[in-house]
């Protein structure tokens, strides 16, 4: 119940284009998956579906914690020229 209020989080964080909270509750997501598994050296089938729903997870987390720098360029774009070329750096290498 916990991971689906959780995901519930998630998804208005995203719809409301809270990026980085977005992130933070995927990546809180993911490790209560993994917590889950109960023998990694050999997964049954529950501990391989926690498995891959930690990996889902951890990779929404790492794409929303990117897409919040390019979310911020577009939304104010005046920022950039405050601070200079490593943002440029940044935004790059996040898109």
């Amino acid at each position: 119940m916990a991971i689906r209020i959780v995901g519930f989080l998630a998804n208005n964080a995203v719809i409301e284009k809270r990026f980085n909270d977005a992130s933070q509750y995927y990546f809180m997501m993911a490790t209560e998956y993994i917590s889950l598994v109960q023998k990694p050296d050999y997964p049954s089938a529950d501990d391989y579906k926690n498995i891959k729903h930690f990996e889902e997870n951890n990779l929404k987390a790492e794409i929303f914690m990117a897409y919040q720098n390019v979310h911020q360029l577009i939304e104010n774009p005046y920022h950039n020229l405050v601070h200079g070329a490593l943002t440029n750096d940044t935004i790059f290498n996040a898109a």
